[in-house]
């Protein structure tokens, strides 16, 4: 035996009883995650209901026709994405091409014309870009 008072002496009754666990902590902490999550659920299905409701009310505000005499209606068309995006970009590539390489009126009043951009480049590198004509300086401030 040792020469501890028994008051310090190791016992092993508190971990065998389970007294030593706060029970009633662990529980209540436990009922709360019950509560939250049992609350998340129905808080979840009351939105996706209203949305449910607010996608119905949506979709009876569309208008219908009857076109051509049908006997049944016929839910009018939304927009659409493009049939063939390929299609469009050469049309747009084409139009371009054509745009550059051409000679055309601008403004036929004014006497404005556009030349193909191969002969603007040769003008520039012939000719140099234009210079707008000096006038006076402008006053420098602070002086």
């Amino acid at each position: 035996m040792s020469n501890r008072p028994d008051h310090l002496e190791p016992t092993n009754a508190a971990h065998e009883s389970g007294a030593d666990l706060p029970l009633r902590p662990i529980a209540a902490g436990a009922a709360i995650v019950a509560l939250l999550t049992i609350v998340g659920l129905v808080v979840s299905l009351w939105f996706f209901r209203v949305s449910a409701v607010a996608a119905e009310k949506r979709e009876a505000a569309v208008e219908w026709t009857l076109p051509g005499g049908r006997d049944t209606p016929v839910r009018q068309a939304e927009p659409s994405l493009e049939g063939d995006p390929t299609a469009t970009l050469r049309e747009v590539r084409r139009a371009e091409q054509e745009r550059l390489s051409t000679y055309r009126w601008v403004d036929r009043s004014a006497g404005v014309v556009a030349i193909p951009i191969e002969r603007a480049m040769e003008l520039v590198v012939r000719d140099g870009l234009p210079v707008a004509p000096a006038g006076p300086a402008p006053a420098e401030k602070g002086r």
